[in-house]
C-alpha cells in the first residue's frame, strides 16, 4: 500500500491488487487538485519514485479524477473495464441469516452475503459501500444489484506499456 499525504492528511491511497494492478483512490476534496494529480502521475510513471517497478502496469482510478485525465494525457492507454456499484447505508439494512453450502448456487446466497456485509459495515459506522468488479462479470453485477447496490458508470484502467 502507498499513501500520499499533504499537511498531515491522507489525500490518495494506492493498493497493489495483483502482480500488475494498482487500485488508486483520491480524497474527494482532492479529486481535481492539479498539484496532486501531477505528483501522482510522476510517481506512477517513474520506477525510481518507488511506487511501481518497470514493466506494464494497470492503474484503476475513480472516474472524474484529474489524475485519470492526466494519465491519459501522458500516454497511458485504456485497459479493462470495471463496474463500480454503490450501496447507501444511511437507511437500515436487514441482516439475513447465512448458512451457505458450497454446492448451492443461484439461490440468493450471494445476495444474502452482500446484504450481511453491508449491515456489518453500517454497524461499524460506514455511510456507504463501494465495490468494483470486472464489467464482463454480468452475474456478479446482477448479484450486487439484487443486494441494493446501484450501478455507476464503468471505469477503465489506465495502462502503462512495458
Amino acid at each position: 500500500m502507498r499513501v500520499w499525504t499533504r499537511d498531515g492528511r491522507i489525500v490518495a491511497v494506492g493498493l497493489l491488487d495483483g502482480p500488475d494492478l494498482l487500485r488508486l483512490t483520491v480524497a474527494p476534496s482532492s479529486r481535481r487538485d492539479t498539484a496532486l494529480a501531477d505528483r501522482l502521475v510522476a510517481d506512477l510513471a517513474d520506477p525510481a519514485h518507488g511506487v511501481l517497478p518497470t514493466g506494464r502496469w494497470a492503474v484503476e482510478t475513480p472516474n472524474g479524477t484529474l489524475v485519470q485525465a492526466r494519465l491519459t494525457q501522458s500516454g497511458w492507454g485504456t485497459g479493462e473495464s470495471w463496474t463500480p456499484l454503490r450501496r447507501d447505508l444511511t437507511a437500515p439494512v436487514d441482516r439475513p441469516a447465512l448458512g451457505v453450502l458450497p454446492e448451492h448456487r443461484r439461490q440468493g446466497h450471494g445476495r444474502a452475503i452482500c446484504v450481511a456485509a453491508a449491515a456489518v459495515l453500517q454497524e461499524l459506522g460506514s455511510s456507504s459501500v463501494l465495490v468494483c468488479t470486472e464489467s464482463t462479470r454480468v452475474a456478479a453485477i446482477a448479484t450486487y444489484e439484487s443486494a441494493g447496490f446501484e450501478r455507476l458508470p464503468p471505469r477503465r484502467d489506465r495502462i502503462r506499456a512495458a
